[in-house]
């Protein structure tokens, strides 16, 4: 209403970080609850910022005028509407999975477009109950899970997502009102399952489990990589619930979903992947020609109606994606200030390889995955690589990322080993744990006679996928599949 930015920052991180955060976002002010107080106040003088604490005065009073008798209406807004329009509603930041957060700005007008996305896609009413149990700095948590229902005048009941038994009692409607719709992640979706294991160990009890979330919840959703397969059918065995898989990214909000019905009663593909792209969505899968990302060969065009397959696979397509819609943010901060995000006539670059096969679509890798946060540092995918190809033994060497990068992720090796020495995968995990510090050793490493290549030396991508089937999504450092 004032016209202001919002940039919500992350609970938990360090003070380094959320001073980088601030930093680049330009903000002017800092605003936290009293328990955030002392902590936030650090920051802010570190900073040389003012930092406003919020007690529970500023919306008690708010609750007390809910109590008269009279009817009043909402103040007028401070400006214009056509300013909402094109204005900056917030700035989320990516994870960093280049090194560095990146801030999207989101203009009022994109928000809009990403939240009626969720709302088509989820069927929101005003008659549901969320239960909230994410952060609130992401775009899955925080457009997705919150505002969405919000703007239906859905209720929220928000429970830490480490009180996973008392998000239990809300799911079985011990706790009044009795929930609708269940927004989850993988990591939480797996620790529910182990609750699950210590608290529900007869068969009535887990037929009570089955009958009860069947009949009140409608609806359980996931965000980020697919889930795997055997946890799906885990959760649906516990449940009777179907979780309705969600591809989002912080430039986007929601490309891919699973649909429940929406108004044009696309059902979406029965897959356990990411589904397929929602009403209002453009998408297409690309190979550029090179790694200055000038020109590319489109092999699918898709949207709501339907894929227009350009260069046919095998059953499957596999491609880097470009996003076409209301919903992409158009601008990006770097260094304080605003930037147009780079696009090919009208479609935005995501940085996610995806596959598409029967229908539905899959995230595979991730580009320009420069550091990865292991063992709560930042291991640089680079780094570790050189530091392999420093041993006489190793001739050539790539590192990969493996798993969700948020709560699970792992480093992969793939080595050419030296054919005159006789060295075994346990002598290289030996060595690397004697010459690299404790967090860039690779957890996993594929030994091979070669690391396939083309003519300017970059690495194939679509030969080391193949190296690793059973793994979610792989990372790789540079920026061309």
């Amino acid at each position: 209403m004032t016209g202001n930015t919002a940039v919500p920052l992350p609970v938990g991180e360090s003070k380094q970080k959320l001073e980088l955060l601030i930093r680049d976002s330009g903000a002017s002010i800092l605003i936290s609850t009293k328990s955030q107080a002392e902590f936030v106040d650090g920051v802010a003088k570190s900073i040389g910022l003012k930092h406003v604490a919020l007690d529970d005065s500023w919306w008690n009073s708010v609750l007390d005028d809910q109590d008269d008798k009279d009817d009043k209406p909402l103040p007028n807004h401070f400006v214009d509407n056509s300013v909402y329009k094109c204005g900056s509603a917030m700035v989320l930041y990516s994870g960093g999975r280049g090194g560095k957060p990146r801030g999207f700005v989101i203009s009022h007008d994109t928000l809009n477009a990403q939240m009626d996305l969720v709302i088509n896609s989820w069927d929101i009413t005003g008659d549901d109950s969320i239960l909230h149990s994410l952060n609130l700095h992401q775009m899955y948590s925080l457009v997705c899970s919150l505002y969405s229902p919000l703007q239906q005048r859905a209720r929220i009941i928000t429970v830490p997502p480490t009180q996973t038994e008392k998000i239990w009692s809300h799911l079985l409607a011990v706790n009044k009102p009795p929930i609708t719709v269940f927004p989850g992640t993988p990591w939480m979706y797996n620790n529910l399952l182990k609750k699950a294991g210590d608290i529900f160990k007869n068969k009535k009890t887990k037929e009570y489990v089955k009958s009860s979330c069947t009949k009140k919840i409608r609806l359980m959703t996931s965000g980020g990589t697919s889930l795997p397969e055997q946890l799906h059918s885990q959760w649906r065995n516990l449940t009777g619930h179907k979780i309705l898989n969600n591809y989002v990214s912080t430039a986007s909000g929601t490309i891919f979903s699973n649909r429940v019905a929406g108004p044009s009663n696309l059902q979406g593909p029965g897959c356990f992947d990411c589904g397929a792209p929602l009403e209002g969505v453009q998408v297409r899968l690309v190979r550029f020609r090179d790694h200055t990302k000038t020109t590319f060969d489109v092999i699918l065009e898709d949207d709501s109606s339907g894929p227009k397959v350009i260069e046919e696979g095998e059953g499957s397509v596999l491609g880097e994606l470009l996003v076409k819609g209301d919903n992409m943010t158009k601008r990006v901060i770097e260094s304080s200030e605003e930037k147009d995000l780079t696009s090919f006539d009208g479609w935005s670059a995501i940085g996610d390889i995806v596959q598409y096969k029967a229908g539905c679509y899959s995230l595979k890798g991730k580009l320009n995955v420069k550091c990865l946060e292991i063992g709560g540092e930042m291991v640089s995918l680079v780094e570790v690589q050189k530091k392999l190809l420093s041993s006489v033994d190793i001739v050539d060497a790539f590192v990969v990322g493996l798993g969700d990068f948020k709560d699970d992720t792992r480093l992969a090796a793939v080595l050419v080993l030296n054919k005159n020495v006789k060295f075994s995968a346990a002598t290289i995990l030996e060595w690397c744990t004697e010459n690299m510090e404790p967090n860039s050793v690779p957890s996993v490493l594929k030994i091979v006679e070669g690391i396939p290549r083309d003519g300017s030396g970059h690495v194939n991508k679509m030969k080391i996928f193949s190296l690793f089937p059973n793994t979610l999504v792989l990372g790789f450092s540079d920026t061309k599949l």
